[in-house]
């Protein structure tokens, strides 16, 4: 019986022992996440992230950000512009899948568009659809779902060195947007996506057009011209911004000063007459109409007060188009272009 209890107690002890010893060698050594032994065995539980084989980093990750989203009227059809950004400089996203979902006014589905694409590290992408056969009136929103993200490190897919050189936007039977592209890697590429980004005077997104360069081999540039549908127009300031008006012009007075300011009336949309440099009923009915506006004492008289105001809008730029007109004239300066090239 003396002998049981020893067995007994010795067999307790050395069971002690060994978790002691178990507990050690898991502090000091660790075993690899399966995601990186060699072995595609997949179903992996406790030591990796759980679940079929993804890297613990790749689960880490910050998803694709739709960052803005945008239905344009295009005639009786609408263009769509989605605006997308990778968070992750480290990692990149060799293809994905998504779908658009254009809605009413009450969240209804009305047309579903599918695709594929793919988003450089830390990048900033548009995913444009130009033109879809769609009743613009009564289109109110746009969706986007992101499916099927192929994750993989941004030094196996690096953003291609291509520049955009000499932009400009131009009306040539319609808007024309016009840029010379730079491959200035050691690669060329094929169907290189050249998309092109027109607003307003107040920075509306009002137009969305791409093209494609179907070689770009390396070392080398190429001119592109993007067009644009029908329905635009380019602003064309009237006003000099050098102008400013320095004394009253009454009614009855003619000169330059007068025909500045039925220029500017003009432009504002609040002047339709013919421009003569005479200051009539028809400028000082419009000038009431701008001083009203923009809360100024409604004399149709070019006083003091309105005078400072003006000049304070020809300050830094040419007075504000009216509202019947900058909604889809395009402001040359804003005009923004992409290439989209996949290594």
């Amino acid at each position: 019986m003396r002998l049981l209890k020893q067995f007994m107690y010795g067999g307790i002890f050395l069971i002690i022992i060994a978790l002691i010893v178990w507990w050690l060698v898991g502090l000091v050594y660790t075993p690899n996440p399966t995601c990186f032994d060699n072995s595609k065995n997949q179903g992996e539980e406790g030591v990796d992230c759980g679940g079929p084989c993804f890297s613990c980093a790749i689960k880490s990750l910050t998803p694709i950000t739709i960052q803005n989203k945008y239905v344009i009227p295009v005639g009786s059809e609408v263009g769509v512009v989605i605006e997308l950004v990778n968070k992750n400089i480290g990692w990149a996203v060799k293809t994905f899948d998504y779908t658009l979902t254009l809605k009413d006014q009450f969240g209804a589905p009305i047309q579903t568009i599918s695709g594929s694409s793919f988003i450089y590290g830390g990048e900033l992408k548009n995913i444009v659809v130009p033109l879809v056969s769609v009743n613009s009136e009564i289109v109110a929103s746009v969706d986007m779902t992101i499916e099927n993200p192929l994750w993989i490190q941004s030094d196996t897919l690096r953003k291609p060195s291509i520049e955009i050189q000499d932009t400009g936007t131009i009306y040539d039977q319609g808007i024309v947007v016009q840029a010379k592209i730079n491959n200035k890697d050691a690669q060329s590429f094929m169907n290189a996506q050249v998309i092109a980004l027109v607003f307003n005077r107040a920075g509306t997104l009002i137009g969305a057009s791409k093209t494609r360069i179907d070689s770009l081999p390396t070392f080398e540039s190429k001119q592109v011209r993007v067009l644009f549908s029908k329905g635009l127009s380019l602003y064309q300031p009237i006003i000099s911004p050098n102008i400013t008006f320095s004394h009253t012009i009454n009614p009855g007075d003619t000169g330059g000063d007068v025909q500045n300011l039925q220029n500017i009336l003009s432009e504002q949309g609040m002047y339709t007459g013919t421009v003569t440099g005479f200051f009539d009923e028809d400028t000082q009915t419009a000038l009431k109409t701008f001083q009203e506006k923009n809360r100024l004492e409604t004399t149709g008289i070019f006083n003091e007060e309105t005078r400072v105001f003006i000049n304070s809008l020809l300050v830094s730029e040419t007075p504000q188009q009216n509202t019947q007109t900058k909604d889809t004239s395009v402001d040359a300066s804003r005009t923004k272009v992409f290439v989209e090239a996949s290594r």
